[in-house]
């Protein structure tokens, strides 16, 4: 098993931070993909965020304030991906590492993502 020092461990989130710090941080529906990689299925999008970057602490990258944006279909909100330049970064599931303030998206409401945090493992 890989293990890493504090100085790499910041650093490799930094790197995340300056890659997908002005991302889409897009909302969708459904079953998710494997990984980031794995092409989408049928997965609605239900809302589209612009990111505006990350602060990161040990290790931990912790996103900047996401504007709220409207919903642009119903669903229940279930995986995020952040694409930069329309390219799939990162992947990860609603409740995981992404929260968002309904459980339950109506079309023309508002979509809130209350936090979205990565944390780069150390050990």
């Amino acid at each position: 098993m890989a293990s890493y020092g504090a100085n790499t461990q910041n650093a490799a989130a930094q790197a995340y931070a300056t890659a997908l710090g002005t991302g889409s941080l897009v909302i969708y529906a459904g079953t998710p993909p494997a990984n980031a990689k794995a092409a989408l299925g049928s997965n609605p999008v239900l809302a589209t965020h612009t990111m505006t970057g990350f602060s990161v602490t040990g290790g931990v990258l912790t996103a900047n304030a996401i504007v709220d944006v409207p919903i642009a279909a119903s669903g229940t909100p279930t995986f995020v991906r952040v694409l930069v330049g329309g390219v799939a970064q990162y992947q990860e599931n609603v409740g995981t590492g992404v929260t968002v303030s309904d459980p339950n998206y109506v079309e023309n409401g508002t979509s809130k993502v209350t936090s979205f945090v990565i944390t780069v493992p150390s050990e």
